[in-house]
């Protein structure tokens, strides 16, 4: 029986360790790091395979940029066809991107974007970051940084944003509640930087004043 070469990835580089399960094959794989985060190349033959992730043997993860889903009972996996003329049928859908940064005073949807910050108002003016994703077709882990003028880090937390509140377009957007201190604030550029998995980055600097 021919086999063919199948590459299972997993856009998720900061997170350890990751293992591929096959649901009609008892033992999970290891996979590789990779720069864009984790793979693993399997011969394959020909027929329908139901895969899914596992991060640190507790956290299950579905592959919905690449495949369809399909629900075994309770659990949900997806699903790949390899062909005996084309081998592996990968979606290929677009990696998930973030398309704008808001920093603003306020919560829930009552906000006001902000240009700067008053050092005097930090303590009694909650902090909300509000991130355009385009193309969550899966949930994607998110970090968030800020730092100082002086590149030292003030404050660093990792989200996961769930696919599931995005609209019919895979289109979302997500409010962050930072926690930031008025203690030793220095006057100048304060840089939030998010991190979206497979790598992309994008800044946003905020002016303190005094």
């Amino acid at each position: 029986m021919h086999l063919h070469p199948v590459e299972f990835t997993l856009d998720l580089p900061l997170v350890d360790p990751v293992t591929l399960h096959l649901r009609d094959v008892p033992t999970p794989v290891t996979m590789e790091r990779s720069d864009q985060g984790w793979r693993v190349a399997l011969e394959l033959p020909p027929g329908i395979y139901r895969y899914r992730f596992s991060v640190d043997d507790s956290l299950f993860l579905n592959d919905h940029r690449r495949s369809t889903q399909q629900p075994d009972g309770d659990e949900l996996w997806s699903v790949l066809k390899v062909d005996p003329d084309q081998g592996p049928m990968w979606l290929e859908r677009p990696r998930p991107t973030i398309k704008e940064i808001q920093v603003c005073r306020g919560v829930s949807d009552t906000f006001v974007p902000l240009m700067a910050l008053e050092k005097t108002r930090l303590s009694d003016m909650p902090i909300t970051l509000w991130l355009s994703i385009e193309n969550l077709f899966s949930n994607a882990f998110l970090h968030v940084f800020l730092l100082r003028p002086d590149g030292a880090l003030a404050f660093g937390a990792e989200y996961v944003l769930d696919h599931e509140w995005a609209d019919a377009e895979y289109n979302a957007r997500f409010h962050i509640g930072v926690q930031i201190e008025p203690e030793g604030f220095l006057a100048g550029d304060w840089s939030f930087v998010v991190r979206l998995e497979g790598g992309q980055t994008m800044t946003k600097v905020l002016g303190v004043h005094r």
